[in-house]
């Protein structure tokens, strides 16, 4: 049976202890701000600009996982998540294209769930990080690894509220005098809360101080929301410190209580995020320095993720729009959401090899996929084809058309051998209604399949195996 894959972490967050830093801001050639002086409250970023960013999230509450179509219902499993993130960051945008380069210097999260625990954080070939606010896309904050692509997980332990490339449309009001509340919009809440779309924005700031240069600002209202394909409804409270002579923020500390019901792809949660969050200039970073990074596989984001096996035989490269939603050694469960409405479903399922002289013909495979739908009545299969993926395997590829509670639905199978004769099957299923906006995504994820070379003693013994005990129900 599969197990839920590492829970989502969502936007990982939490809070820590602020330094004292009011009496670090300014120097002493600064002209003092008076208290009852109209201010610009801006935070902008010039080409060029490094900061070391230190943030401590904690995240605290029930899981609910819905648990359909069994007699018990949803239930509640208590969830402990405490998250510290420690990373360099160079601005390489202009003040409107927020674009920067950063070095993950620190890491880690402990996630507590039920009784259980676990840990993570980012590998070593993704600690150079390439971060955007994408304004046309569904996701706006958009991260991608320059070095390798990111797991699914390591997306998730990074891409968190209170980002700080969201701080620049989040602190945006001029001509501001103490005591004064304005609303901020719903595309700039969506960013510094790390949400897909916002419905109902009552979201204010308050200019509460400013004491020698430095803006005290509240923030607190309510939203709701829309996070992987469920609303969502937070209540946000905290404050921020910003330099008003620098136009820097330089310190962020906010909760937030949430109530999110369970979805299609990730579980609900109900219960309190914190957040702590300080960022401090710096003068020079070498892993961010030009020659540094002329050396790198710069590139632009490409918003792909991989999933590797745990045994490490294979891997996915996919498009984000592809979630995880359970796994276990050699298999796993993705669905595939476009704007926040689930289109598909896939299985991957590890085959035992066959000999590498001895492929699976198309015809054979073909034969076995019509077993398989043989119970429902309304299936035919429409469409077989071998293909050679950008990979060079060797996929057998079967579509399927028929009715399913009422609903026309459509099942795609893939055979994908290596080889070497070790073997994966892909299971699409989809309404047909949804197949013009899904395409050709099922062919997408098949070409970027990939066996991983086998150590020596690994591959003899999958020799020995597929040589002994030749499979005789290859889909099975």
């Amino acid at each position: 049976m599969l197990k839920n894959h590492e829970i989502s972490m969502f936007r990982l967050s939490s809070w820590l202890v602020f330094a004292s830093i009011l009496g670090l801001i300014g120097g002493a050639n600064s002209k003092f701000v008076s208290a009852e002086d109209p201010v610009d409250i801006l935070v902008e970023f010039e080409s060029g600009d490094i900061h070391q960013v230190t943030a401590q999230f904690e995240h605290t509450g029930v899981v609910i996982v819905d648990n359909a179509g069994q007699d018990e219902g949803a239930r509640t499993v208590p969830l402990k998540v405490v998250a510290k993130l420690d990373f360099d960051q160079r601005f390489t945008g202009k003040k409107q294209d927020l674009q920067a380069i950063r070095i993950y210097r620190e890491t880690k999260a402990d996630i507590k769930i039920d009784k259980g625990s676990t840990k993570s954080a980012l590998s070593d070939e993704n600690r150079l990080i390439v971060a955007r606010i994408q304004p046309s896309s569904f996701q706006r904050l958009q991260m991608a690894s320059i070095s390798d692509v990111l797991k699914q997980n390591e997306l998730e332990l990074i891409r968190n509220p209170a980002d700080p490339l969201s701080f620049v449309h989040l602190f945006n009001k001029r001509n501001v005098k103490t005591g004064d509340k304005w609303k901020i919009s719903s595309e700039a809440i969506a960013d510094f809360l790390a949400v897909d779309h916002v419905y109902e924005n009552e979201i204010e700031l308050v200019l509460k101080s400013v004491t020698k240069n430095v803006a005290k600002i509240h923030i607190v209202g309510s939203i709701k929301a829309e996070v992987d394909d469920v609303t969502t409804e937070m209540q946000v409270s905290g404050f921020s410190l910003i330099d008003l002579e620098k136009k820097q923020l330089t310190a962020i500390r906010t909760n937030i209580r949430e109530n999110r019901s369970p979805g299609q792809v990730a579980p609900g949660f109900e219960g309190q995020t914190k957040i702590a969050l300080k960022v401090s200039p710096k003068i020079s970073v070498p892993e961010l320095s030009d020659d540094a990074l002329s050396k790198t596989k710069a590139k632009r984001i490409e918003r792909k993720l991989k999933w590797e096996s745990d045994q490490g035989n294979f891997q996915i490269t996919h498009d984000p729009r592809w979630r995880i939603i359970a796994s276990e050694t050699d298999a796993a469960v993705l669905r595939y959401l476009d704007n926040g409405e689930l289109l598909a479903q896939c299985n991957v399922v590890t085959l035992p090899s066959r000999p590498a002289d001895q492929p699976l013909k198309l015809a054979d495979f073909k034969s076995e996929v019509e077993k398989i739908v043989a119970a429902e009545e309304s299936a035919d299969v429409i469409d077989s084809q071998e293909l050679k993926t950008t990979n060079n395997l060797t996929a057998l590829r079967v579509q399927v058309d028929g009715i399913e509670s009422k609903v026309p639905i459509t099942w795609i199978y893939y055979h994908v051998a290596n080889s070497d004769g070790r073997r994966l099957t892909f299971a699409f299923t989809m309404e047909r209604a949804m197949a013009d906006r899904f395409a050709t995504a099922d062919r997408v994820l098949v070409n970027q399949t990939l066996f991983k070379p086998l150590a020596k003693k690994t591959a003899e013994s999958e020799q020995g195996r597929s040589a002994s005990k030749p499979s005789t129900k290859p889909n099975r």
